[in-house]
């Protein structure tokens, strides 16, 4: 699942949540929902990462350059 899919995913159990549940089908809309949060988390810190490294590249490439 990507990332877009996982929001899309967490929008639907906050909806869900909204509801009127029982306790223990809540309880486990919640649990999944905390999981997806550490997922996207998770994405989105790969995801500085690279960017992270591709601009320090960029910045190497254009010192080069100047040199």
């Amino acid at each position: 699942m990507n990332y877009e899919e996982k929001v899309k995913n967490l929008e639907e159990i906050a909806t869900k949540l909204e509801q009127d549940l029982p306790l223990e089908q809540a309880l486990e809309l919640y649990k999944q929902g905390v999981g997806l949060i550490k997922e996207c988390l998770t994405d989105l810190e790969e995801v500085k990462g690279t960017i992270s490294k591709v601009k320090q590249d960029l910045d190497s490439y254009i010192e080069e350059k100047i040199k």
